[in-house]
């Protein structure tokens, strides 16, 4: 999967997102249109919530790389960007744990 971010300075980030369980869930003829409305939704959901783990990640990684390089207070930001964006992650599991009943 492919996303491009844009910032309002005009600097494009590319990036791609081939994990091994990567899948089109609309590919025809793969049995997703037998799927209920409420299955695609958890899958769905629970591909996004994967997602912003993986941007979790990426900023802890760039958080120990600023701090490599003495950037302390860039490296406490990051860490504190990957703590927000797990708490974001940790409602997107509560909803996907909704579904599951």
């Amino acid at each position: 999967m492919h996303h491009q971010h844009s910032s309002s300075h005009g600097h494009h980030d590319d990036h791609h997102h081939d994990s091994p369980d990567h899948h089109d869930h609309d590919a025809p003829g793969d049995g997703v249109s037998s799927l209920s409305a409420r299955d695609k939704l958890f899958i769905r959901l629970e591909h996004f919530a994967r997602h912003i783990r993986e941007h979790a990640e990426s900023c802890r990684i760039l958080a120990d790389e600023a701090t490599e390089l003495r950037f302390h207070e860039t490296a406490r930001l990051l860490g504190a960007a990957a703590d927000g964006i797990e708490r974001q992650n940790e409602n997107l599991m509560a909803a996907l744990s909704h579904l599951d009943r």
